[in-house]
């Protein structure tokens, strides 16, 4: 069964950034759901591991949710 865990993030400026997962494990999976206008997208690599999800954003201050599948 997988668990999931919605973690609310907002990007401090545009590019690289990243957010702390909470859950102490590598995700099965990450999924982003924006709240704001703009777009949030993965690094290319690592996506994500036991500590912190990689993403780059198109600009400051846009808002969403993490759905991380643990």
């Amino acid at each position: 069964m997988l668990n999931l865990a919605i973690v609310s993030f907002t990007a401090p400026g545009s590019g690289d950034f990243t957010v702390p997962n909470g859950q102490g494990v590598i995700p099965k999976g990450v999924t982003v759901a924006m709240q704001s206008p703009g777009v949030v997208w993965f690094q290319a690599t690592p996506r994500f591991d036991d500590t912190n999800v990689y993403l780059t954003a198109s600009a400051p201050g846009l808002t969403g949710e993490l759905e991380v599948m643990i």
